[in-house]
């Protein structure tokens, strides 16, 4: 039996602290300027663990957040342009944000920061809302599998955001904007190098009402006589994050990383629907502290290690006094700590082979409370060993990259369902072996392929619930499954040509899970976790960009992505089998055109974007009326005066100011077409036309320019 108290994981934690793990050498960083879209200068750098560059088998994108937020709106909002992304939103600023991955759960999508796992505890998902654009400088998006550095939580992909790196020059950041609903937002960052010191911190704060209006059928569907215009009560938010981490060179071979974060929201909960709650409020905070060590030459100059401890914090408080919600919470306060360890041990026993030894450790509390109800806490410990080996062939014409994975969990669980039958606790292990291969065909032209087997146990949130509107299912069991993707990508450069640039991807995905973990509708305001015996995804992922030099200061970038998501119901049930499963769209659609003209210090940059949904279903038997589908509008313009490190923004979203679909009705209610309003899933309305003006001022101080010497550079 392990032990119950908090004081027996001083021994746990020495002991994962002495599986230490590791480094790879070489990576790439990328930094685009909002208004310059000339190819970007790449440099050999140290390949960061969890990087796209860390494991080259994988499919993966980046978003620059640095533009992103210039041009408003949130993490997920600018994610759900990215080619395999759906976004699940619940409103306008600030409300519930979280992102499915090539028809994945949100549950199976792993979000990092900076390495660090953050849907930890509790929730299992974790709410980008809370992270601002501010905050980080880009953001990978993993589709299918992760670099085995992430550990194993994003079996359908995951994301990863990245803070900026410290620059030559001390840098100083300044930004605000305003925009529809009273959104307000205003950010700070500083990043400066002092020897063999790096550092930067970044502040930011926004506020909005997001009192929009909605179109409501006053959850009578069928029944027109009675819609109505409603305007979102009791929605509003604000959020604060603070974000800052210090890099010390200690030799030349050894560094030591620390990171701080802190992201606290608050927020109003209408609820879905017509009848909308007014006292509802939600409080959240979520905090991380890690330390990472990284060692090159480690004991050989062949080996090379890293070793990462961390420790989260996160609390959700829900109050709702007049009892507005279905599940009969009145203040309940949820509160969960995680700590981690994660190391690589990396030895190059040949210089085109790295073998990798990845150890895992992870502790997770949850307690919950609420006057007048028993809640159940859990604890669970886990722990994870990964073996990787990458065999590069033919001068690095080919790699192939075999990750071995085994897990073992135990989760102890205290409590009653339903104050009755005691809750059992659980011991789960599984092994996961993949494959993944990269073949260069021709010059800018690679093969790539993943295949494997997966594993995830359900979360606390699955198995117990939260918010109020989510009910849990403490008979869930793991789902396991097998999964692969095989894609071509083509990458060309032409200097001094019209066309400069050309990037074309094409990706097959599939996966086959059992006992799949799925939140499914049972009413209009509440979801429960169910096991589907079998579920089956396939797909496609079709992607391009091109950039135009149309003179020598105009230039032109177009880029498009389409995925076809076809998911089915295997489970065998009537009615059921064969069903798609909920909340996954068939056909999914961006497209971006940018031009810009720049001439020394002036600049001028427009775009228009476009985004198409197909519809989607809340229910398993596909019965009741769809997610209607929705086709959204976006222009912006980005100015840069002849002040110097000045920008100007102005971006206009959903310009058709679309709020209300039109679908077809079932032949037993005598219509043809009725009015559905615009969301993203269980009825939470969207918000229609906005316009979000942004200014941000950034300088370096040329004081402070580093001429350190090659011990200190970076390698």
């Amino acid at each position: 039996m392990l032990a119950r108290s908090p004081n027996g994981l001083g021994s746990s934690l020495l002991v994962a602290a002495l599986l230490v793990a590791a480094l790879v050498a070489g990576g790439v960083e990328l930094r685009a300027d909002p208004l310059d879209l000339r190819p970007v200068k790449v440099d050999a750098k140290r390949i960061e663990p969890g990087s796209p560059q860390a494991e080259d088998t994988a499919f993966s994108t980046s978003v620059d957040a640095t533009r992103a937020a210039t041009e408003g709106g949130g993490v997920a909002e600018h994610l759900a342009r990215s080619v395999g992304v759906q976004v699940r939103r619940s409103g306008g600023h600030g409300d519930f944000a979280s992102v499915l991955i090539r028809g994945s759960s949100a549950n199976q999508v792993g979000v990092f920061l900076d390495g660090i796992p953050l849907a930890l505890g509790r929730g299992g998902i974790f709410d980008l809302s809370l992270v601002p654009l501010l905050s980080i400088a880009r953001v990978d998006v993993f589709r299918g599998y992760l670099p085995a550095e992430l550990g194993s939580e994003g079996i359908g992909g995951g994301i990863n955001l990245v803070p900026g790196a410290a620059p030559a020059r001390p840098r100083t950041r300044l930004s605000m904007g305003v925009g529809s609903f009273d959104l307000v937002q205003v950010g700070a960052s500083r990043s400066a190098r002092r020897g063999p010191l790096r550092y930067a911190l970044s502040l930011g704060f926004s506020r909005a009402t997001n009192d929009f209006s909605f179109f409501s059928d006053n959850d009578t569907p069928y029944q027109l006589g009675d819609d109505r215009w409603l305007r979102r009560k009791n929605n509003e938010s604000l959020l604060f994050s603070g974000l800052g981490w210090a890099r010390w060179r200690v030799s030349r071979d050894l560094r030591i990383t620390f990171l701080q974060s802190l992201f606290y929201k608050e927020k109003g909960l209408p609820g879905p629907g017509a009848v909308q709650a007014l006292s509802t409020r939600l409080q959240a905070l979520h905090e991380v502290f890690d330390v990472k060590l990284e060692q090159r030459r480690f004991l050989v100059p062949s080996m090379s290690a890293m070793l990462r401890v961390n420790v989260q914090y996160s609390r959700d408080r829900l109050e709702d006094p007049q009892g507005e919600l279905p599940t009969g919470a009145k203040r309940q306060s949820d509160t969960s700590v995680s700590l981690g360890a994660i190391g690589r041990l990396s030895f190059a026993p040949h210089d085109p082979q790295i073998i990798s030894l990845i150890p895992e450790w992870r502790y997770e509390q949850y307690a919950g409370r609420d006057p007048g109800r028993e809640l159940p806490s859990a604890r669970r410990y886990r722990f994870g060993l990964a073996l990787r080996d990458r065999i590069a062939l033919g001068e690095d014409l080919a790699t192939l990259t075999p990750v071995v994975r085994a897990d073992l969990l135990y989760s102890d669980v205290s409590g009653s369902r339903n104050g009755l039958e005691p809750l059992r606790n659980s011991f789960d292990w599984f092994l996961s072996p993949r494959l993944g291969g990269r073949v260069r065909l021709w010059r800018g032209l690679e093969l790539r392929g993943n295949v494997g087997r997966y594993f995830r146990p359900p979360s606390l949130l699955e198995l117990f619930g939260n918010r109020g509107t989510a009910l849990g299912n403490p008979d869930l069991v793991p789902e396991v499954g097998t999964s692969g993707d095989l894609g071509m990508i083509l990458r060309l450069r032409r200097r001094g040509r019209a066309l400069e640039r050309l990037l074309i991807e094409a990706v097959f995905f599939a996966r086959d899970s059992q006992n799949l973990i799925q939140w499914v509708q049972n009413s209009q305001r509440t979801a429960v976790a169910m096991n589907i015996s079998r579920a089956l995804a396939l797909g496609g992922e079709l992607s391009g960009a091109v950039w135009l030099r149309l003179h020598s200061q105009l230039r032109a970038r177009l880029s498009t992505n389409y995925t076809l998501l076809h998911t089915q119901n295997r489970s065998g049930k009537p009615l059921l089998d064969g069903n798609r499963l909920p909340g996954r769209p068939l056909h999914e659609l961006n497209g971006r055109a940018d031009l810009v003209w720049r001439k020394d210090r002036w600049g001028v940059g427009i775009h228009w974007s476009v985004t198409y949904i197909s519809h989607s279903f809340l229910d398993e038997a596909n019965a009741f009326l769809p997610v209607p589908q929705r086709a959204l509008h976006e222009v912006g313009l980005v100015v840069r005066p002849w002040l110097r490190g000045v920008t100007l923004a102005a971006t206009f979203k959903n310009v058709a100011n679309l709020r209300v679909e039109r679908v077809a009705a079932p032949a037993f209610t005598g219509l043809r077409r009725i009015p559905r309003a615009l969301m993203d899933y269980g009825g939470y309305p969207l918000p229609g036309w906005e316009v979000f003006v942004n200014a941000t001022w950034s300088f370096d101080d040329p004081r402070g320019e580093q001429k350190g010497s090659a011990h200190h550079a970076r390698p």
